[in-house]
């Protein structure tokens, strides 16, 4: 089953952050709460965790993308569920 990670609410009046770097690459494994991304917004730099756990089959953000809350970071195809 593939599942979307998207970017959630980060916090109140932020609807946005720049990549600043990827942390996984397609192919990849993760686990769930595992980063994905790092984003920098006008107050902090964070990374974003995985919604979902297996292995990575598309990366929809590149680094120095401006992304927008609810916006597809990566799909994910776990076993199984």
């Amino acid at each position: 089953m593939v599942q979307e990670v998207k970017l959630p609410e980060i916090s109140e009046n932020v609807d946005s952050g720049e990549v600043i770097q990827l942390l996984v690459s397609e192919g990849d494994t993760i686990e769930k709460e595992q980063p994905v991304v790092e984003l920098e917004t006008d107050k902090a730099a964070f990374e974003v965790p995985s919604t979902a756990a297996g292995k990575v089959t598309e990366i929809a953000v590149h680094e120095g993308d401006v992304v927008n809350v609810g916006q597809l970071l990566i799909k994910v195809e776990s076993e199984g569920e």
